[in-house]
């Protein structure tokens, strides 16, 4: 790779389209692996996980730089397909339609024109359009054995051009709690069988009869070092 970011050489053919930072040079078969990789400004875990991509690209010749820039400027980035690599999170899909999941992050039957802002999904307009019909059979496929077959077509496709990559997995729901005054609150397998991230209605009714006050403080407010003060806080966190 030469300083100006471009890797010498021949280049594959028969690729979908590449970001606005990565491209061949006509006539000189070259690929540019210099790249910016953005998200949101103040997303912690997520900003964390783009610098260890910046650090792993480095050990492969890539020249990968994070960017975190405030919420307007990543959205005009992202809806107008300025940037080399961008992180997003796709929204939420059910058991019985995970197809919708392909259709946004890689389908583009639905893309606007060119120089429209495209806010729906496969936000780096790669177009196949093999992966789009294997994405219009997988809505409406109930053969067990041609699901099998169309899912693992369209991974190969994806692995042999990706055009997107998981980069980080966790629960779309979570919470936290402050056990220092109160004990007992739900988790998993204990027995209760109250949704820990679930406080509404009956769950939450039924929570409150594993609540206990913790020994410690009820010793240091005692003594006078704690005001008699009693708040229950247990609050979910979504991303």
């Amino acid at each position: 790779m030469g300083q100006d970011g471009y890797c010498r050489g021949q280049a594959p053919a028969g690729r979908g389209r590449l970001g606005p930072g990565r491209r061949r040079h006509p006539g000189q078969g070259t690929v540019r692996l210099s790249f910016q990789a953005e998200y949101l400004y103040g997303w912690p875990d997520w900003n964390a996980s783009l610098e260890i991509v910046a650090r792993s690209a480095r050990q492969l010749g890539m020249d990968i730089a994070a960017y975190f820039p405030e919420a307007n400027i990543w959205h005009q980035n992202r809806d107008n397909y300025v940037f080399g690599i961008l992180m997003d999170s796709l929204g939420g899909t059910g058991a019985v339609s995970p197809c919708t999941r392909a259709y946004a992050a890689i389908g583009s039957m639905d893309l606007p024109p060119a120089g429209t802002p495209n806010r729906v999904q496969n936000f780096g307009r790669w177009v196949n359009q093999e992966a789009n019909q294997i994405i219009n059979r997988l809505a409406s496929e109930t053969d067990a054995a041609k699901l099998k077959q169309l899912w693992t077509r369209l991974n190969i496709i994806c692995l042999q051009e990706m055009p997107a990559a998981g980069l980080m997995y966790r629960p779309g729901g979570f919470h936290t709690v402050n056990t220092s005054v109160w004990t007992g609150f739900p988790r998993l397998n204990d027995g209760a069988n109250i949704p820990p991230t679930i406080r509404a209605s009956g769950y939450g009714v039924k929570a409150l009869y594993h609540y206990a006050e913790h020994p410690g403080f009820f010793f240091a407010e005692r003594a006078g070092i704690i005001p008699q003060i009693r708040f229950i806080f247990s609050v979910p966190l979504y991303r």
